[in-house]
């Protein structure tokens, strides 16, 4: 009885052995097919770093126009309470010559009218070669925006003494027009950017 037991238990041992060996092999996960698509990140432009424009900044209320007095003016644009115009003495800068000053009333800015003979100037090609004449510290940053009722491009800048420098340049078919404010005054940031952003919207091009 024992040997039968003992010959029964060995048989169904040998059984389930040859049992497992026939099992199929596990197959491996199908790999997943390639995307028809790339899904690469379009290469973006940098942008500004935060708040550089300012555009939080209110224009200052109105107080006068500069036009004619003192200035040959091939435009116009209204000014700040306290500003003074006045006949500017600087030198030419390459081809834009100084055709206007306005100063803020405590000295803490100024505001310059620059003009270019020179027909069928890119607007953005002519702030690049303003800012080629000013004492700068970091990289200029440059935008298109309207000035008045027409198109032009505008500059920020840092200038010296931790302040920062502003310009809008509009082209016509004859010259090329240049604003821009710079403080005067070692206290740096922007003192007189609200009577600027009143220059760039109330500017109207009196010449074309």
């Amino acid at each position: 009885m024992k040997a039968f037991l003992m010959t029964a238990s060995v048989a169904a041992v040998a059984a389930l052995i040859a049992g497992c060996g026939d099992e199929p092999a596990a197959q491996p996960p199908a790999s997943q097919p390639p995307s028809a698509t790339p899904s690469a990140t379009p290469p973006t432009t940098s942008a500004p770093p935060p708040g550089v424009w300012r555009d939080d900044v209110a224009p200052a209320p109105r107080a006068g126009k500069v036009s004619g007095g003192p200035c040959r003016l091939p435009a116009t644009f209204d000014i700040a309470p306290g500003w003074t115009v006045s006949a500017p003495a600087e030198q030419p800068r390459g081809a834009l010559n100084a055709r206007c000053v306005v100063k803020a009333a405590d000295g803490s800015a100024v505001i310059k009218m620059w003009v270019a003979d020179t027909p069928g100037a890119n607007p953005r090609e002519a702030i690049v070669g303003f800012v080629g004449g000013e004492t700068i510290t970091d990289k200029p940053e440059y935008r298109d925006t309207n000035i008045g009722r027409i198109t032009g491009t505008e500059v920020t800048l840092a200038g010296v003494e931790r302040s920062r420098v502003r310009a809008f340049t509009v082209t016509t078919p004859r010259q090329v027009i240049t604003v821009s404010v710079n403080a005067t005054g070692k206290g740096g940031g922007e003192p007189g950017l609200p009577a600027y952003l009143l220059a760039k919207q109330t500017f109207v091009l009196t010449e074309r």
